[in-house]
């Protein structure tokens, strides 16, 4: 969908599980939804803490082989995973191998971007507490969930 909307491909970076596309077969997805070609590979990385700090430090330096990020640039930030709170009320992303990054470590890693609009979709439990780190003039969060709430699945079967 980025891409059919103008992004290229090089400037797309999806950090998913294990590293690995994950597929469903035709009983699990509507086809509407699959690639039309299984051969496109999306994931880039695991969603290790260290490839999360490797995608935005590199954004940032334009270093081994990423972009250097410009103020001309526009920053789209999807987290769908797991989400929790630690002490003192600090939310955080769980990523591989349970390791966390808390709310205010992620946004040491991209608020120093100088992406002239930055966009957060975060979908995780508790994905509210990281507004009060990342909210700014130039920033458009969205959550599914206040810092105090667990995100849910919409539930659109009546039954």
């Amino acid at each position: 969908m980025l891409q059919e909307k103008g992004f290229n491909q090089e400037d797309i970076f999806v950090l998913f599980a294990n590293g690995i596309d994950f597929y469903l077969d035709d009983t699990e997805v509507d086809p509407a939804y699959r690639p039309t070609d299984e051969e496109i590979r999306v994931v880039d990385y695991s969603a290790t803490l260290e490839n999360v700090n490797k995608v935005f430090n590199n954004l940032l330096d334009g270093n081994e082989g990423f972009p250097k990020m410009t103020e001309d640039d526009f920053l789209f930030v999807w987290v769908f995973d797991h989400g929790g709170l630690v002490p003192n009320d600090h939310s955080y992303i769980r990523l591989m191998n349970d390791k966390l990054i808390i709310d205010y470590e992620f946004a040491q890693l991209v608020n120093p971007l100088p992406a002239h609009k930055k966009v957060f979709w975060m979908q995780q439990c508790n994905s509210g507490g990281f507004v009060d780190d990342l909210e700014n003039e130039s920033t458009v969060f969205l959550s599914a969930c206040q810092a105090n709430q667990g995100a849910h699945p919409a539930d659109d079967n009546p039954n």
